[in-house]
């Protein structure tokens, strides 16, 4: 699996002021055939564990998904709260998690008191930055170790926590469920319950479950023992539309569940 990749869909910046009037985003790319998402109910753990992870000062700058793996630790994808431009994480104040979202409704808010990253991450950034924000190319390395996880100032205890695998579970044809708050139905949680995993590259999944603007960080679930369980976090997608990347928890084998910050 090589060639250039993409953030694509996955790191959604909202461009309202940037964008021409009259201009058009094609966010497609994702969506491998038929889009195979569909509203899940989010009422109650563990599915209101999955919530938005939101960049912003006086505007949302960024827009991606995490999960609630801990009261008040949040798992998602390292390129969310990256600044692009500075390639250093955005200050933790402007980072900010809704868990439970619905519509107008979220079970609980909070923001980031400091990030965490996997021993040896480093970001890799496009090495230009094209005109369309949302659809950036980025080499694999970008991706293999694009993990991080958001300790929050609060816990949101209501929402429950989503259980983590740090085994190596993959095998061509596992079964997946993707969830996320895509941007094109963005106050509603959806997922691809019929994808699954393809094949992987080392460190890296190939799966052909949809996904959309926004989506990056959401979680890649599989069932162990009958419960629901996060084994990857959604991070990009493979050429043009060949498929969509993940990179399995194993590969941050002791992920800091502890809301200590430094």
């Amino acid at each position: 699996m090589r060639g250039i990749c993409r953030l694509a869909m996955l790191f959604a910046v909202l461009l309202a002021a940037v964008v021409p009037a009259g201009a058009t985003i094609n966010f497609a790319p994702g969506i491998i055939g038929t889009d195979d998402r569909r509203p899940i109910d989010n009422s109650a753990p563990p599915w209101s564990a999955i919530g938005q992870v939101n960049v912003g000062g006086y505007r949302v700058l960024a827009s991606c998904s995490g999960t609630l793996v801990a009261p008040r630790v949040v798992l998602t994808a390292a390129h969310c709260i990256m600044d692009m431009v500075r390639r250093k994480p955005f200050e933790p104040q402007r980072i900010h998690f809704a868990a439970g979202v619905l519509r107008d409704r979220a079970i609980g808010r909070a923001t980031a008191k400091c990030v965490k990253f996997p021993p040896g991450y480093r970001y890799v950034g496009p090495p230009h930055l094209n005109a369309d924000l949302p659809h950036q190319n980025v080499p694999m390395q970008a991706f293999r170790l694009d993990l991080a996880v958001i300790i929050l100032d609060r816990d949101i205890a209501r929402a429950g926590t989503f259980a983590l695998t740090t085994a190596d579970v993959f095998h061509p044809g596992l079964a997946l469920t993707h969830a996320s708050y895509g941007m094109d139905r963005r106050y509603v949680l959806t997922a691809d319950r019929t994808c699954s995993a393809r094949r992987r590259n080392s460190d890296v999944w190939l799966t052909d479950c949809d996904s959309f603007g926004a989506s990056s960080g959401g979680p890649v679930i599989v069932s162990m023992a009958g419960k629901p369980t996060v084994a990857a976090v959604m991070v990009g997608t493979f050429g043009d539309n060949v498929g969509t990347l993940a990179v399995p928890v194993a590969r941050w084998p002791h992920i800091p569940l502890k809301a200590a910050c430094p």
